[in-house]
């Protein structure tokens, strides 16, 4: 079954760009969640910038909707559906470790597993169009 190209707003070149930004957004977010910790030990300043809650709300609005942006550029059919409710799953578990204060404790948990909801989604996606 071939694509009608028409039907899409961007060529299969973009939507794997914006897939692959994606991905590469939640392997960042991974990376400050895991590793500026270690690097905190080691030096205090890094420490103080990177435990600012700010960062990580600005990185979850970035993430939301670049991601809807990818998943909805090419969801005509079902087999593109697939990846949205582990896409979106990994959005609420972004959205809920940055903005809600009751589940403070598990910010990181919560953070680093949406991430990875996300990037598994888009690197699927990526995937089944190469």
């Amino acid at each position: 079954m071939s694509e009608n190209p028409a039907a899409y707003p961007c060529s299969g070149h973009s939507s794997r760009l914006i897939d692959l930004g994606a991905a590469g957004l939640s392997g960042l977010c991974i990376m400050h969640c895991l590793a500026l910790p270690i690097l905190a030990g080691f030096l205090p300043l890094v420490g103080t910038i990177s435990d600012n809650h700010l960062i990580h709300q600005m990185m979850a609005l970035t993430a939301v909707p670049l991601s809807l942006f990818a998943v909805l550029l090419r969801q005509k059919t079902g087999r593109e559906r697939a990846f949205f409710p582990l896409i979106l799953a990994g959005l609420g578990f972004l959205l809920l470790g940055a903005f809600i204060e009751a589940v403070e404790d598990y910010e990181r948990l919560l953070t680093v597993t949406g991430a990875l909801l996300i990037a598994t989604g888009h690197v699927l996606r990526l995937r089944r169009h190469s």
